[in-house]
């Protein structure tokens, strides 16, 4: 590995060596890397692509992390975040960024020009690259909607339009093609009014507050799920369904809304679901407590007190109840130079 240490410093390009990935992934854990990589460009990137291709060293490409699950037990090869790849430029009603722009930067540029299309996309944490690369949503709005363009590196530089991503719920051409990596984007908005984009983009930031998980680490929804998570894991008892039903009509009304909407929780229904499935979270995990957010029990959090087994041992569980047909939406990367995923993830 030292051909790699000279040839990053040849290039002046920023690393560490022997860094802990927990102190620079969004989830706050991961064990060591012995290449922590950050190019400040596609040509940079592409050169580190290039080089580590030839030299046989197994690499990962991550952009803020907030969708992947690392691991403190684990030992990884190189780790390179697009981080630094944050340029972004506008010529007419056409913005153009790299893969490591923001979601928040793209939304909040756009805002400043009075550039409308991404309004739902604001507080999503993640960037351009790993948007486009899930054809990432919310409130009705997809990343692929305003996308013209993708700049993306695959043995050389190629361009494609939208037409050819292969767009589809959570999907793109780019998830099943991970050699094909995303340099940047090109997006065309809609002239709007700046004062309307922006109270749109206030209430979206006020929904996503009470129901996403904002204090511990956490990586949002596990589960990709068009719909409400205790409505699909009950699904299968009348009983229990008709508990939950209940407790929205009592909890989830516009005036107890009102009343706690400065502490949204949904422990109230965790609860209710730890009831129900006792017997196999018992039988299959013992008395480990999941690590679950009481904002929802599709998002994981990292209060310092879990460690890999407890991670997956609520997968496994959340699992057991929820239609096969809903993907994992975060990605489980292991160590030893090995992507282990219970289903294809994705890197934001």
């Amino acid at each position: 590995m030292a051909l790699f240490e000279n040839f990053l410093k040849n290039k002046n390009i920023q690393f560490l060596r022997g860094a802990r990935l927990s102190r620079v992934s969004y989830f706050k854990a991961g064990g060591i890397v012995d290449f922590y990589v950050e190019p400040k460009g596609s040509k940079e990137l592409v050169s580190i692509i290039e080089f580590c291709s030839m030299q046989g060293i197994n690499f990962k490409i991550i952009g803020l992390s907030s969708n992947i699950l690392f691991f403190d037990e684990d030992v990884y090869e190189c780790v390179i975040s697009t981080k630094l790849m944050n340029q972004i430029s506008i010529e007419g009603q056409i913005i153009t960024a790299e893969a490591g722009v923001t979601l928040s930067d793209l939304t909040r540029y756009a805002l400043m020009h009075g550039l409308s299309g991404i309004e739902g996309l604001e507080g999503i944490p993640g960037t351009v690259g790993g948007a486009v690369l899930m054809n990432a949503g919310a409130y009705g709005y997809n990343i692929s909607t305003t996308l013209e363009t993708v700049n993306y590196y695959s043995d050389d530089i190629c361009v494609i339009g939208r037409d050819e991503c292969g767009f589809t719920y959570r999907e793109s051409r780019f998830k099943n093609n991970p050699k094909e990596i995303i340099l940047e984007a090109q997006f065309r908005f809609e002239q709007g009014v700046s004062k309307q984009i922006k109270e749109k983009m206030d209430r979206f930031h006020s929904a996503r507050h009470s129901y996403q998980e904002f204090s511990y680490p956490n990586l949002g929804s596990m589960f990709s799920i068009n719909r409400d998570i205790y409505r699909e894991v009950f699904k299968k008892s009348i009983a229990y369904t008709a508990a939950c039903i209940v407790l929205k009509v009592i909890f989830k009304n516009r005036f107890s809304k009102l009343l706690t909407r400065k502490n949204p929780s949904n422990g109230l229904f965790n609860r209710l679901f730890f009831h129900y499935a006792r017997h196999v979270i018992k039988a299959k995990f013992g008395n480990r407590p999941l690590a679950v957010s009481n904002k929802s029990l599709n998002i994981l959090i990292n209060n310092g007190e879990y460690n890999k087994e407890d991670f997956l041992n609520h997968i496994g569980i959340l699992r057991e109840f929820i239609d096969e047909k809903f993907l994992i939406e975060n990605e489980l990367f292991h160590g030893g130079n090995t992507s282990q995923n219970f289903e294809k993830g994705t890197d934001l």
